[in-house]
């Protein structure tokens, strides 16, 4: 409520406004959330990705919906299932997040609350970052890097290089890292490449 106060010629008066009442509806926790087996949350694209399961317990809540994102979690979509846990469907094709929704109404009101997230990662090969470089003869070329792999872990690389686009490309010899550092001194024009490759529980795989 608001009290308000006037004077005049020394009387003080008073005029005090009806109440406002703010209903809190009752509090609820998201509860947490885990892949059911480790090792679940890495596939190979159009892989199968393990069940997500309750951890501790959400409590408060009357109803669940699940939701995901594939930008990164900037924007969720919802799945359409509304149970306590989730076997998001085969035939996933990239890095995918998933959280859980607890809905809770009281007094009128519907709140939501969120679980933490959770990530299946499906290993993903990076673009070039350079972009074709003309050099004189015998200088040192830049390093050529890349951006955006995900899966680190899960992903090896193998440099090849050839004298012609079309051509046959031989494998560089230690030439393992993520980016290349082509060495120095070099005497005609060259065409380099990355062969990414994922591994995962012993599978190997060639991701996108």
């Amino acid at each position: 409520r608001r009290i308000t106060t006037s004077e005049f010629n020394g009387t003080i008066c008073k005029n005090t406004s009806n109440p406002l009442t703010i209903i809190v509806g009752g509090a609820a926790s998201g509860g947490t959330i885990k892949f059911e087996f480790p090792g679940s949350d890495v596939v190979c694209i159009n892989g199968n990705v393990g069940k997500i399961i309750e951890d501790t317990p959400s409590t408060g809540g009357s109803g669940f919906l699940w939701v995901y994102s594939i930008d990164g979690g900037n924007n969720f979509n919802p799945t359409g299932v509304i149970t306590k846990d989730y076997d998001p469907p085969a035939g996933i094709i990239q890095t995918t997040i998933y959280k859980r929704i607890t809905y809770h109404t009281s007094a009128g009101i519907t709140c939501a609350v969120s679980s933490n997230i959770v990530t299946a990662v499906v290993p993903k090969a990076g673009t070039i970052n350079n972009n074709n470089e003309v050099v004189c003869e015998g200088d040192n070329p830049n390093v050529i890097t890349f951006t955006g792999d995900e899966g680190i872990g899960y992903l090896t690389f193998q440099w090849e290089l050839s004298s012609s686009a079309s051509g046959t490309f031989s494998t560089i010899l230690s030439a393992t890292a993520a980016s290349y550092d082509p060495p120095s001194g070099i005497t005609q024009t060259t065409y380099y490449r990355r062969i990414t490759t994922a591994s995962i529980g012993g599978v190997a795989c060639s991701p996108p």
